[in-house]
């Protein structure tokens, strides 16, 4: 009985690191927005995505462009 608690211990002790350190970070200098950055967004007009619900699949790619190129 003493081995099983001592192997499960083990097995604890090895797991418990990786699940720690399983995510990574994000770091504000690579991800935020810089000085020179240019962000452009496409307005598209508006398509009713039909029913909602567990395994249903949208398709907006054949959605109109209303603004193709706008400047942020």
């Amino acid at each position: 009985m003493r081995i099983q608690l001592s192997k499960r211990f083990l097995l604890c002790f090895f797991f418990i690191p990786v699940s720690v350190f399983a995510q990574t970070l994000l770091k504000k200098e690579y991800n935020m927005l810089r000085g020179g950055d240019v962000i452009i967004k496409q307005q598209r007009k508006y398509k009713n995505p039909g029913r909602a619900g567990a395994n249903v699949l949208w398709d907006f790619g054949k959605q109109e462009a209303v603004n193709v190129s706008c400047l942020i």
